[in-house]
């Protein structure tokens, strides 16, 4: 499952959930009455956090907030926790994964600009 990555609480998770009520700027976050489903986090993970954990509350908390710096606050908390509940060899093997898919990005970027730059298509 996309948001199976890393689960904190346990419980029936629902099978549906809406980013309707999240703030415009939070495009990776939705909910159901029992947890924030998160994807594109740190190292492209997923996860569940369910709300009757203590990271839930500090999410919803977050989420609620109306401080200034709000997003880098939730940015920053998602990181921690993917740092915190990834074991280090999960860790490395997702650093490789991402290394090798913006090099190959960067390689694809390069070759439209060539072609661009000599006038060919495709």
């Amino acid at each position: 499952m996309l948001w199976d990555d890393i689960v904190i609480g346990t419980g029936n998770k629902g099978n549906m959930a809406s980013s309707a009520g999240m703030p415009e700027e939070i495009n990776n976050i939705s909910e159901n009455s029992v947890s924030y489903w998160i994807d594109d986090c740190f190292l492209d993970v997923g996860m569940t956090i369910f709300k009757n954990t203590e990271e839930g509350d500090i999410l919803t908390n977050l989420l609620k907030s109306k401080k200034p710096g709000k997003i880098k606050k939730i940015n920053n908390f998602l990181d921690s926790l993917v740092v915190c509940k990834l074991s280090p060899s999960e860790i490395k093997k997702r650093i490789k994964k991402s290394n090798k898919k913006h090099f190959e990005m960067g390689e694809e970027f390069a070759r439209k600009k060539i072609r661009e730059v000599l006038g060919l298509r495709g």
